[in-house]
């Protein structure tokens, strides 16, 4: 495609700035709408992803133990247990995981008259990383607590509202069991997915430091469940289908084989990637709707300016040029026209994705700007195919004018 050969292309466009303007008005607004859908979308899974994780916990690795038939429990003795937790929190394929295990019972906390039903959980230092808590006030465990056994607790928050209502929980205690326990901190409200009279939800449980709970009710050092939670670097470049594949392969050496636990399906999550892919087809489809009418748009154009140049045409074959000159100059202008709204659209999508982060993320929160390569390159190259599709038409049909019919149209 030589410059002289754009050139003309362009001088021809501008003769009919109107007609030009509309049908690239089309290709713009097709392309843009590609742009901006692509970056909302990515956008959306990430908040949609971190909303329904911090709800449902659904990037977590959750194993639990599972019972064997009499004939298999002769070939191992190990339970799921604290020991499991050290050895993935040591592998060095799950990099610098967070890994805590989980055992709790139901119980009954006090505090003066009042009384509320809660879970009695173990804690460590990881669990806060691992399931994502947050403080409303006070702090969580230290390591002396943990090396001391002390007898420290940290509250849900329906419990320390109920037990305490307007009263200060921190530096009280809690009676669970005739030990009392003295709170050092209360955590944030954590909604959950639907609702629930269970008391294992995060709102209803008391955290106290793990030595502590193993020594008056876990001697065995069981745990209910071990938790893994891959670290940022890791989970970004790695499925968490493979995380999955990795502690199931380290567990299976611990337990000599033998599957007496078993990996939680992560169902929220698939059902979430569901739904976004739903939403991404039927997005797609419209904007390929559009863009297919913006290529009959810009079809109808060229048909009509080879009907208006029909004079032009005709000198231009009587002095000699072939046929392919002629259909070459009105595809060369299809092809100018709809790259030119193509480059425009993406430029105009990216900005108002860049507009609809910045809104989003103050309305929001926690709502990032992602402009994939591919959305950007693609809106480029389908602009450049619909010129090339809908621009071959009507210059075979230029080519194709009989010279003498041309010439009398004038």
């Amino acid at each position: 495609m030589s410059g002289a050969a754009l050139r003309g292309a362009a001088r021809a466009l501008l003769a009919q700035r109107v007609r030009t303007l509309l049908a690239l008005l089309g290709i713009v607004l097709g392309t843009s709408s590609l742009v901006l859908l692509v970056a909302l979308l990515d956008g959306g899974r990430g908040a949609l992803l971190q909303a329904e994780q911090e709800a449902s916990e659904s990037d977590l690795v959750v194993v639990r133990g599972k019972a064997l038939p009499p004939a298999q429990q002769r070939r191992t003795h190990r339970e799921l247990s604290r020991a499991d937790a050290r050895e993935l929190s040591a592998s060095r394929t799950l990099g610098q995981a967070w890994v805590s295990s989980e055992r709790g019972h139901d119980s009954v906390a006090r505090f003066g008259a009042e009384e509320k039903r809660v879970t009695l959980a173990s804690a460590r230092l990881e669990t806060p990383e691992v399931y994502r808590l947050r403080l409303a006030r006070g702090r969580f465990f230290d390591s002396d607590d943990l090396e001391g056994r002390s007898p420290v607790c940290v509250l849900g928050h329906e419990v320390a509202a109920e037990l305490f209502a307007d009263a200060e929980p921190l530096g009280a205690g809690v009676r669970i069991e005739g030990e009392v326990w003295r709170v050092v901190g209360v955590l944030e409200d954590k909604p959950m997915l639907g609702s629930t009279d269970s008391t294992r939800i995060w709102n209803r449980k008391v955290l106290v430091p793990e030595t502590r709970y193993d020594a008056t009710h876990n001697r065995e050092r069981v745990a209910d469940a071990v938790l893994v939670r891959p670290e940022q670097r890791v989970s970004s470049l790695m499925p968490l289908d493979d995380v999955r594949l990795l502690v199931g392969a380290a567990l299976a050496r611990r337990h000599f084989g033998v599957h007496n636990y078993e990996l939680e399906p992560n169902a929220q999550a698939r059902q979430g990637e569901l739904i976004l892919a739903i939403l991404r087809v039927l997005l797609f489809g419209a904007t390929a709707i559009s863009l297919l009418v913006s290529g009959i748009n810009v079809m109808n154009v060229m048909l009509v300016s080879v009907s208006e140049r029909s004079v032009e045409i005709g000198i231009r074959r009587a002095v000699g040029a072939p046929p392919g000159a002629i259909g070459a100059q009105f595809a060369v202008e299809a092809l100018l026209l709809t790259g030119t709204g193509g480059v425009l659209g993406v430029s105009l999508g990216a900005a108002l994705a860049a507009l609809a982060a910045v809104v989003l993320r103050h309305v929001l929160g926690g709502w990032e700007l992602v402009i994939a390569p591919w959305a950007v390159l693609g809106g480029v190259a389908v602009s450049l195919v619909i010129g090339l599709a809908f621009g071959t038409y009507p210059a075979r049909r230029a080519a194709r004018l009989d010279i003498v019919r041309a010439l009398r149209s004038e």
